[in-house]
């Protein structure tokens, strides 16, 4: 972060692409548990190519789910560190859904657009998100 921060202010309008990677810390299906590549635009816009997670992740039965929309916090708390108000990005047939439901239910077809008010709910999820966290851990 501190880098990106860097280049930021060293140039403004520069465009720079950087990654965000959800490790699991201790026992877990997989070390890497999701990866979202991110490119910030000239004028400092946030362009989401790609958000993945592990396949195991996507098993009800496994205990995991919501690391999609974590990752995508994430995305929302590097936003607010550069002083982005937009994350936009292309969906699929497949991830339209998923857009849609962290949107509130606006639809999706084959892209999205997170503006301020969007990212800002979205990380006021992430206190809630901590406390089930910690609530449920052994």
């Amino acid at each position: 972060m501190d880098e990106l921060l860097e280049k930021i202010a060293t140039n403004p309008k520069s465009e720079l692409g950087f990654i965000i990677i959800a490790k699991a810390i201790g026992e877990s299906v997989s070390s890497t548990l999701g990866v979202a590549w991110c490119r910030r635009t000239w004028c400092n816009h946030l362009v989401l190519d790609f958000l993945t997670v592990h396949p195991a992740l996507n098993d009800p039965v496994s205990g995991y789910r919501g690391m999609g929309s974590a990752m995508f916090i994430g995305i929302a708390v590097v936003a607010e560190k550069i002083r982005c108000h937009l994350v936009w990005g292309e969906a699929t047939e497949t991830s339209c859904t998923f857009y849609q439901k962290l949107l509130g239910g606006t639809p999706v077809l084959d892209h999205f657009f997170f503006g301020s008010q969007q990212l800002a709910a979205l990380r006021g999820q992430l206190p809630a998100r901590s406390k089930r966290k910690r609530d449920t851990t052994p």
